[in-house]
């Protein structure tokens, strides 16, 4: 039993898709302390499938927590708050990961990175699309607080984060609260980007359906999440009009793509 890693997987109307996250979890070669599902409020049977996975599967280290509708920053925050590992891992109720990922993770888990996140892909994985390299072999990158300012360089799902009481997710922002946290916790150590797609996602990003659905929306989250930081950053005070331009450029290109 691995006593590092939590993981934690918000679900909302999720009947359709959870069974298959959750044997993506429980499939990892390097298993998980805890699996943390919360459901938030789903008006299907999400609830049932729950209770039923976890008895009829002996799953002892599944964790249910049935609550009211808050949003996925909600849910998480809630998963976090009860979490016993050292590290804690995101993967939403639609994604599902290789069964590597977690063992592949844990091998960069370090005290110098704020969190340790990962490429994706939107095919299933195979033998034939899907190759692990040798540990020596795996491509990194590392991004510090300014590269991650100027994009979100992290799909949630893919992401492990040190398990403490700063690291929460903005419940006042609906849209780009992933990125504001990676960039929270970006300002004391820097991230660490692994080139693998250890994470299967059931849409491309910025589809519509997905959470990051609606182009508009993500700009004003990440125009919310410049103005934050002004005010505590005087740097990013003096340069907020660049970043305004710059997300509204940003905007405006992806709509003509």
């Amino acid at each position: 039993m691995n006593k590092i890693i939590s993981v934690i997987i918000p679900a909302y109307n999720s009947s359709q898709t959870i069974v298959q996250a959750l044997d993506s979890v429980f499939e990892q070669t390097l298993p998980a302390l805890e699996v943390i599902v919360i459901n938030d409020g789903s008006k299907d049977n999400t609830l049932q499938i729950l209770q039923d996975y976890k008895l009829t599967k002996h799953r002892s280290n599944l964790i249910v927590i049935n609550k009211e509708n808050g949003g996925v920053s909600s849910a998480r925050n809630c998963g976090m708050a009860i979490a016993k590992g050292e590290w804690i891992a995101f993967l939403d109720s639609d994604d599902c990961w290789h069964p590597e990922k977690l063992n592949i993770v844990s091998m960069f888990l370090d005290k110098n990175f704020s969190l340790v996140g990962h490429g994706y892909q939107t095919n299933s994985f195979t033998k034939e699309n899907f190759v692990i390299p040798e540990f020596e072999n795996i491509k990194t990158k590392r991004f510090g607080y300014t590269s991650i300012l100027l994009r979100n360089r992290f799909v949630t799902p893919s992401v492990v984060v040190r398990n403490t009481d700063e690291v929460r997710f903005d419940e006042s922002m609906k849209y780009a609260e992933d990125h504001d946290l990676w960039l929270r916790l970006s300002e004391k150590l820097p991230a660490l980007y692994l080139e693998l797609p250890l994470v299967k996602l059931s849409r491309p990003l910025l589809t519509e359906g997905g959470l990051s659905g609606s182009k508009r929306k993500m700009r004003a989250g990440e125009m919310k999440m410049f103005m934050k930081q002004a005010k505590t950053n005087n740097i990013i005070f003096i340069s907020l009009p660049f970043l305004i331009a710059f997300s509204s450029i940003k905007f405006i290109l992806k709509i003509f793509r």
